[in-house]
């Protein structure tokens, strides 16, 4: 859910016959801070391709609620740009004999 809160003011502006004095100089400018995001893409490795001597492994990213790290449905995490996957070597120290 986006929730903002945003204030504006506004002037009327009166005719030439009612002089400068009445008549403001208007000028807008709008401020959105910048929200919270709520959900965030979260790295995941999966298992070793092995159980013993040198393997790789894939991390790739999950989308999560911020707080809770609840894994949810990618489509709330649309807002930045999903890291890509990658490997990562594993296991690296050989098998025992």
């Amino acid at each position: 859910m986006l929730l903002l809160f945003l204030q504006s003011q506004v002037f009327r502006k009166y005719g030439e016959e009612y002089g400068d004095i009445v008549s403001p100089k208007i000028t807008y400018s709008l401020y959105v801070p910048k929200q919270e995001e709520l959900y965030v893409w979260r790295e995941v490795t999966d298992a070793c391709s092995t159980s013993c001597g040198p393997g790789t492994v894939t991390v790739h990213c999950v989308c999560a609620d911020r707080r809770s790290e609840e894994i949810v449905e990618q489509q709330h995490c649309l807002q930045s740009e999903r890291p890509t996957d990658r490997l990562e070597s594993c296991n690296i120290a050989p098998c025992p004999p």
